[in-house]
């Protein structure tokens, strides 16, 4: 094993933004299996990974703030051969990092990591595995059942796997208690196969330390306020890709996840903050560009890897380390921090400028760039990538570097102008100066708003069409089918009072929607000036605020799994199981409100659109195409609707694998439907439902899970009066961008 200590820096605040203490890595990888097929570069990739982060600390350039580093690997005879040879200035720390890996040595590992990782809120806890795994039973946005497999595994299905569950990893660094100091943000790269489910008993704690299953300690209560983000290498039900080392090899090849987060941390180290939806997006699309392989998230939070502002960044990380005093804590140092900082050599990247006046001129548009420089691995390390540097800096790297596809400018069709459309594109920086990681922001957003009249005229024949298909003729089409009525009394009608084209000011986006958890948090904070009013008709009370404003309908009991409703305990407003699933059952005034609290906004509708759509005018957020997969998106799990066999149930947010726009903007098309800030008006002046003054309609946007696979589309319009609060209703927060 080996180990690294790059600062004692404690957690810092600078302004308003709270400054990463640092980064606790521990890469693992195991090539050598006693019971299964062996690997020949999880070890190699485990090396990389973890040479990669320590350059970028090391670096005054790229600074990244690594608190420790541990690798530890279980290599293959064709490793060890190539290591050898090809990185001979490896060779110690590779050695001093070999284990056999066995399931009681990676519990050992693994609780010396907790150790370190359990000291501030402010660290950052990232671990990398690349090995065999398991767990194609995987729910997306639920607990994770996928295995990571220890070297002496084997499929005896009568007894627990000797395995680690990545489900185990994340509970032992759940916060037993507020005052816990365990780290907030934690990140789970799994670099390792899925194509099977684990059919024996389940994997044991055994001697593995996860303190909040010690029911003696759990304060009750105590809330879950991480962001974790994992991520897979592939999907449930199939395995991870690389090119086999071999001896005689004049590259040390790596596994084809390890390529893209090496090529992503390269591209992204300049920036002046580095949030993990930017690193996913580049492995992704690195991985889709390069290899046709397409990964998946598990839970999908966001944060900042690193955070430092113009003028922060010294020219020696020690000297900040000096100003900054010693730790918070007196505790010795572990085997995690005892080893002296490395100094590695350094060769620079031809394509370090280039790819750096790209970032900061989609960050800003029109402004100068020059002389930018990054820093990059040794050569052997290019081999290694196995991609030769002259295509990483020409063709791949334009592949997944450019603007998205479905970004760009739309073609001219019948009934639609032809336009020069400036695609938007999200920037690369910050936000909101560092201080919501969670927002996107788009500049440049001009596009084609609605839809013409025969755009909408084809689209109710693709209503009826689809109806059709489903066995549903005529008056037997479900009253929820938007092509229930004829076309000038159905919603599509409306997509033709808003075509035109539109330049829209920067905006700033909620990435997810809230969630009943932020919800019941806000309701918390201002509970003092809260009442309840009964609604008979609904058995649902309505909260409402000091000022009279119903805000939304509230439960008073448990509810089920798959509810968006916030409940009220008898002392306070709760999430129960429910916390990361959309709030709904919100007014819109109660939307404005929780909004306006945290110095946002609701989005307008065409603000929404847009950010749906793109500037190319995609007719779904992922596409053109109604999705044909109930895993895709979260749609029609009412009674007889297409995906009724999953349930009523309402998922988390970032659940379905392919509801998320180019730009990081998850579930537009289904989950909920939005509250947009607009008022709803018929030119025609006969919408009897919306002419009450007092409580006018609101438009709303985006399909849900109780809407069928039609009601998806990005242009579609609902409306709903500003005063109404359904299950099938919820919202997400904007802001004016700069």
């Amino acid at each position: 094993m080996v180990t690294l200590d790059v600062s004692e820096a404690p957690g810092r605040t600078i302004g308003k933004a709270r400054f990463p203490q640092g980064i606790h890595l521990l890469c693992i990888g195991i090539s050598a299996y006693s019971r299964l097929s062996s690997l020949t570069t999880a070890a190699a990739s485990a090396l990389l990974v973890t040479r990669r982060f320590e350059q970028l600390s090391a670096s005054a350039e790229l600074p990244l703030p690594l608190e420790s580093a541990r690798l530890i690997v279980a290599p293959s005879d064709v490793e060890v051969e190539l290591v050898g040879r090809l990185a001979p200035e490896e060779v110690p720390r590779f050695d001093a990092a070999r284990s056999e890996c066995t399931r009681s040595q990676l519990v050992d590992t693994l609780n010396e990591w907790f150790e370190v990782v359990r000291r501030n809120p402010d660290d950052i806890a990232l671990l990398y595995f690349a090995g065999h795994g398991i767990g194609a039973d995987e729910t997306p946005g639920e607990a994770s059942k996928t295995l990571l497999l220890a070297s002496d595994f084997e499929q005896d299905f009568s007894r627990a796997p000797r395995a680690i569950s990545i489900e185990h990893v994340i509970s032992a660094l759940q916060p037993v208690s507020p005052e816990d100091s365990v780290a907030r943000a934690q990140l789970y790269l799994l670099d390792c196969c899925r194509e099977r489910a684990w059919e024996g008993p389940a994997a044991e704690q055994g001697d593995l330390s996860i303190p909040v299953a010690d029911r003696r300690r759990m304060v009750r209560h105590a809330r879950d306020d991480r962001r974790v983000a994992v991520h897979y290498a592939c999907c449930a039900g199939d395995q991870t890709w690389s090119s086999d080392n071999s001896p005689g090899l004049e590259e040390l090849r790596v596994t084809n996840y390890c390529q893209g987060l090496l090529a992503a941390l390269d591209r992204l180290g300049a920036l002046p903050v580095l949030q993990v939806e930017q690193l996913l997006q580049h492995i992704e699309r690195f991985l889709q560009a390069k290899h046709d392989q397409q990964t998946r998230r598990g839970r999908a939070d966001n944060f900042a890897l690193r955070l430092l502002p113009a003028g922060f960044a010294d020219s020696s990380r020690r000297a900040r380390v000096a100003a900054a005093g010693p730790r918070a804590d007196s505790r010795a140092p572990t085997e995690f921090e005892s080893a002296p900082a490395l100094a590695p050599t350094l060769a620079q990247s031809p394509m370090g400028g280039a790819l750096a006046a790209r970032e900061v001129s989609a960050a800003a548009p029109g402004a100068e760039v020059g002389g930018s420089t990054s820093k990059a691995s040794p050569g052997w390390l290019w081999l290694a990538m196995g991609v030769p540097l002259v295509v990483l800096g020409g063709v791949v790297a334009s592949q997944y570097l450019a603007a998205p596809e479905d970004d760009a400018p739309p073609v001219a069709s019948a009934g639609q102008p032809s336009v020069d459309v400036v695609p938007a594109g999200v920037t690369l920086v910050p936000a909101n100066d560092g201080e919501d990681p969670d927002m996107i922001r788009f500049v440049n957003a001009s596009f084609v708003s609605g839809s013409s009249s025969s755009e909408a005229r084809a689209a109710y024949a693709g209503c009826l069409a689809y109806g059709e298909a489903h066995g549903w003729v005529g008056a037997e089409l479900p009253a929820a089918m938007p092509c229930k009525r004829p076309f000038e009394a159905s919603p599509f009608i409306r997509e033709t009072w808003t075509h035109q084209t539109r330049s829209l000011a920067p905006f700033l986006l909620d990435s997810h929607e809230v969630t009943v958890s932020e919800f019941a948090t806000w309701l918390n904070s201002i509970k003092t000036q809260l009442t309840f009013v009964e609604q008979p008709t609904r058995g649902l009370p309505l909260v409402v605020n000091a000022r009279g404003v119903a805000l939304g309908a509230i439960a008073k009991t448990q509810e089920s799994a798959g509810s968006g409703k916030v409940r009220f305990t008898g002392q306070e407003f709760a999430a129960g199981t429910t916390e990361r699933r959309p709030v709904t059952n919100v007014t819109w005034l109660g939307a404005v409100e929780f909004c306006r609290s945290h110095a946002k906004r609701l989005p307008t509708e065409f603000e929404w659109e847009f950010a749906a759509r793109g500037g190319r005018g995609r007719q779904y957020p992922w596409g053109d195409s109604a999705p044909s997969d109930c895993a895709a998106a979260v749609y029609g799990r009412q009674a007889a609707q297409e995906c009724a066999s999953l349930g009523g149930q309402l998922p988390p947010v970032g659940s379905a694998a392919a509801d998320r726009t180019a730009d990081g903007v998850w579930d537009l098309g289904g989950s909920v439907s939005e509250w947009t800030a607009d008022r709803f008006v018929d030119p025609r002046g006969n919408d009897s439902t919306c002419l009450d003054s007092d409580a006018p309609c609101r438009v709303v946007r985006g399909g849900g899970f109780v809407d069928h696979a039609v009601m998806m589309r990005s242009a579609l319009r609902g409306r709903v009066r500003q005063d109404a609060a359904f299950d099938n209703i919820g919202f997400r927060c904007a802001k004016d961008g700069s």
